[in-house]
């Protein structure tokens, strides 16, 4: 059970802190994994890559004008649903690049894409614990939410790194390297499949006691 102290419901904290820990568990991993797959594999200077990850500046403004559409025309159950899926879309197609593949063929998508799961899955997130909480207390959900995921990234990190020390352990052949974060990016695709379960569940109860309910605008 989760508790906040805060006059918050326990389902309802619980429910949020599992979004925050698994969409930004799976975020970490992409984003540290996906630096070390082309420098360290495709071998592209910090430069180079950096250059790769700016369409995310494009993506993350559309998404942001869009997370505020959806907000006011749609329950922020599926607001969340629809950022987790982005989500694990962006992990499975990144995760699952190629060495001698082109960038604009699996890497350029993936960098489109996380954008979407980032800026939805926050203020989502946000809006449903606060929605729960005293009047008094609501600018305190965003700190919340906040904290989780400051928590998660950090544990995520460790989780996938010993995932990745393991296999490079088991592999002492050629490319034992590449098969370690290729098992760091099935770690993240597994963490953001478990998120579009949990999103799918809530977006269905909610759907079945509140129907396509949305904010007052």
């Amino acid at each position: 059970m989760c508790s906040t102290g805060l006059g918050v419901s326990s389902l309802t904290s619980c429910r949020s802190f599992r979004y925050a820990n698994l969409f930004d568990s799976a975020f970490a991993v992409w984003l540290f994994y996906s630096y070390r797959f082309l420098m360290e594999e495709r071998m592209h200077s910090p430069m180079a890559v950096t250059a790769q990850f700016s369409p995310a500046i494009v993506g993350g403004l559309i998404a942001a004008a869009m997370t505020g559409f959806l907000m006011t025309h749609a329950p922020v159950s599926f607001v969340m649903l629809v950022s987790m899926l982005a989500f694990l879309v962006g992990t499975i197609i990144g995760g699952t690049a190629q060495v001698s593949q082109s960038y604009w063929a699996q890497t350029f998508l993936s960098v489109c894409i996380m954008p979407f799961g980032m800026d939805m899955s926050f203020p989502a997130a946000t809006i449903i614990l606060s929605n729960h909480m005293p009047r008094e207390h609501q600018g305190l959900a965003a700190s919340l939410v906040n904290t989780m995921v400051n928590y998660s990234i950090s544990i995520s990190l460790g989780i996938a790194g010993t995932v990745e020390a393991y296999i490079v352990r088991a592999d002492h052949g050629t490319g034992s390297n590449l098969h370690g974060i290729r098992g760091s990016f099935y770690t993240s695709m597994a963490l953001s499949f478990a998120a579009v379960l949990v999103g799918a569940l809530y977006f269905g109860k909610s759907m079945g006691k509140e129907g396509w309910k949305v904010m007052a605008h």
